[in-house]
């Protein structure tokens, strides 16, 4: 197991709206987030970790890699990850009155969409494939804890994604060891082209979105997760039948299928339709359909917080 070293350190004044807490919960595991501290992978090429704190009114970052780094490239890194320069007012003019996500303005103002990189972000992608929350975020964190490189960060035990070539190296039989099922062949077969086709760089947007014409089982829902998660792509949402169906139910409306739906939120929500379907699985706490339209029926739309449930908000205490 690697030691990573502290490279350098720096403060952002954080941004008003701005919960910190709140962003770096959603979604996330207790190796990343511990209730305080935020440890946010920013590399692989080199392993590069940032430890991140709230402290009155700034952010303090510490960087910890293995070689020197560039502090404006991890800057904007960070920057971009947490969503600092990302403006949220147009979007919190529409949820104020809407009848699925008019709590986010008011109970969760400052939360933000946490990105990861294009790679990790195409991995939870696959894993929500035909499975519920906890299904998909289970092979999540089965990935990382068996194929993950372990590194030390600040006394820490941070697991690191796999990189293509790790994949590649860790075998079909480990990647279904992880329980991926079907998408253990779909993630090796990713891997085995990005590995080829970077030729050890680290996967990026455009050759994520070059994967749906180069591996079978990519399709657009698939890679329209991924760009929400690695690229904070809102423009077009990736719309699910758990999604129509709660969509149908907050609306009043008889959506069909998934075009209908998607054209739906997009007349609504327009730039913002992928961030609205996140903070739709927020509110709802991602239950499963007809647990998740009987919420929208009684208008429990925001989290429980409750951390005995397994929810988006509460993963990082329960997996």
């Amino acid at each position: 197991m690697a030691k990573l070293h502290e490279n350098f350190s720096f403060t952002f004044l954080s941004p008003q709206p701005f919960n910190f807490h709140l962003t770096a919960s959603a979604y996330n595991f207790n190796w990343f987030y511990n209730g305080q501290s935020l440890y946010l992978p920013l590399s692989r090429k080199p392993d590069v970790v940032a430890k991140i704190e709230p402290v009155d009114k700034e952010l303090v970052v510490k960087v910890f890699s293995k070689v020197s780094m560039s502090k404006d490239e991890v800057e904007d890194k960070v920057v971009f990850a947490l969503g600092l320069q990302e403006e949220l007012s147009s979007f919190y003019e529409i949820a104020f009155n809407d009848p699925l996500l008019r709590y986010v303005p008011l109970k969760l103002k400052g939360m933000h969409l946490r990105c990861c990189s294009p790679w990790l972000a195409l991995l939870i992608a696959l894993c929500q494939q035909n499975a519920s929350f906890r299904q998909g975020w289970s092979m999540v964190y089965h990935v990382l804890e068996l194929l993950g490189l372990r590194v030390e960060v600040d006394g820490r035990i941070v697991p690191l994604p796999p990189t293509p070539m790790e994949v590649v190296e860790a075998g079909l039989k480990q990647l279904k060891a992880a329980r991926l099922g079907y998408r253990a062949e779909t993630l090796f077969m990713a891997a085995n082209w990005l590995m080829d086709y970077l030729r050890g760089e680290e996967p990026d947007e455009a050759s994520i979105l070059a994967l749906k014409e180069q591996v079978k089982g990519i399709g657009t829902y698939t890679l329209r997760v991924a760009l929400l998660f690695g690229a904070r792509r809102y423009e077009e949402p990736p719309v699910d039948r758990w999604l129509v169906k709660v969509v149908s139910e907050a609306y009043g409306q008889s959506l069909k299928g998934l075009s209908e739906a998607e054209a739906f939120i997009k007349q609504r929500w327009h730039e913002w339709g992928g961030l609205f379907a996140f903070f739709t699985t927020i509110v709802t706490d991602a239950e499963p359909g007809l647990k998740a339209i009987k919420r929208v029926r009684e208008g429990f739309l925001e989290p429980k917080f409750d951390f005995s449930q397994l929810t988006p908000m509460t993963m990082w205490r329960l997996l």
